[in-house]
């Protein structure tokens, strides 16, 4: 299921930027969801300031967690807009592409979308 976090005028605006994806726990989602990336402003990261994505869902997948709800399992994830002309690509070590990308701003990071997948039965 994929939920518009963005109306279609925000949508027309930032269609020209490559999509991306963010896994994170259901408290952060709410925030995210709620006010945008704006709580990991000025936070430390492994490799700079700012705010990580992935151009791979999988990627993304692994640092979900999962929740529960009237007995199903649940994955949720976010779709996001990112700025081209600010994205810093960090290669893999293994495999071509990058599969880590940073935005120095949150303005530069839209989420688009909420996505939310059923993985299973408790």
């Amino acid at each position: 299921m994929r939920i518009f976090l963005t109306t279609t005028k925000e949508r027309n605006f930032i269609k020209y930027w490559p999509y991306s994806y963010h896994g994170t726990s259901t408290r952060n989602a709410k925030r995210i969801a709620d006010d945008g990336f704006i709580h990991s402003k000025g936070y430390k990261f492994n490799f700079n300031h700012g705010i990580f994505t992935t151009p791979d869902i999988n990627l993304a997948a692994s640092y979900a967690n999962t929740f529960i709800y009237d007995g199903s399992k649940y994955l949720v994830l976010f779709q996001n807009r990112v700025n081209p002309k600010s994205l810093i690509k960090i290669p893999f070590k293994r495999g071509k592409g990058s599969k880590y990308w940073v935005s120095p701003s949150v303005d530069d990071v839209k989420p688009y979308a909420l996505l939310i997948k059923k993985i299973g039965y408790c």
